[in-house]
């Protein structure tokens, strides 16, 4: 892969496992130093070592999205560890599976706190870094789920909803300093969150697999490679966009 990255960083929230470490691989690939922020230390420092192994820099920093505190100590030792930040990957997430009317206000709860006001915190801890510099790339992890209704999660689809919304308000309002803000909408990706929900899996696949334009199977690589795309300067005049990663199973 064309080291496109060189002499940047990536701060990834949950880089240690699935789609996480898949664009921490390939970004690292691309040539970028890895700072993984996620409360599992265990598979953020197995990530580490891999990325390592390729030659570049890596680093394990303990974080819980959900805790103000935590993330600005997380940040505070990334920039005193790394000095800058270039490119910023909200991928930390949780789902919750619970069907139309037996949701629950704490199912919203839970997933918003996560999935969206999690992003909020880690960025606006960046935003500062990224204002000054009058550069910064931010790619978050939404999903295709957050463009249509799904009664298996409404709760997780509502807060991908807002987060591909957030991505837009961020993108036109921190535009004027040169940052980048855009959305990856991956679709159907077996992955260790999708595997702890799902009853069958096999019934999962073909159900995914039957939506598709192009009958192949998404992997966490896969994301990995657009972000390198999206986090490049190949990608300088996209911005507020969410991009669909799901083989043609949603168009819009």
């Amino acid at each position: 892969m064309e080291r496109i990255l060189n002499k940047k960083t990536a701060f990834i929230t949950g880089g240690g496992q699935g789609i996480g470490r898949g664009i921490a691989l390939k970004l690292a690939e691309a040539g970028a130093n890895i700072v993984i922020a996620q409360r599992n230390q265990e598979t953020a420092k197995s990530v580490v070592d891999e990325i390592q192994l390729m030659g570049r820099e890596a680093t394990a920093i303990y974080i819980d999205v959900s805790d103000s505190c935590s993330v600005t100590s997380c940040i505070k030792v990334a920039l005193k560890t790394n000095y800058q930040i270039d490119i910023l990957v909200n991928n930390a997430g949780i789902h919750s599976e619970t069907m139309g009317r037996m949701s629950e206000i704490s199912d919203f709860e839970e997933c918003f706190n996560i999935n969206l006001f999690g992003v909020w915190r880690v960025t606006k801890e960046l935003l500062s870094h990224f204002i000054t510099r009058k550069t910064g790339n931010i790619i978050n992890i939404a999903s295709i789920d957050g463009r249509r209704p799904w009664i298996h999660a409404p709760a997780y689809s509502a807060s991908k909803a807002a987060l591909i919304n957030l991505t837009q308000s961020m993108a036109e309002t921190y535009g004027k300093y040169n940052i980048n803000v855009n959305a990856l909408c991956p679709g159907g990706i077996i992955t260790k969150i999708a595997s702890s929900y799902a009853s069958e899996l096999d019934y999962l696949e073909k159900t995914i697999m039957h939506e598709r334009a192009i009958k192949r199977t998404i992997t966490p690589e896969d994301i990995g490679n657009t972000a390198v795309f999206l986090a490049s300067y190949k990608s300088k005049s996209i911005t507020g966009q969410s991009l669909n990663i799901d083989c043609g199973a949603l168009m819009n």
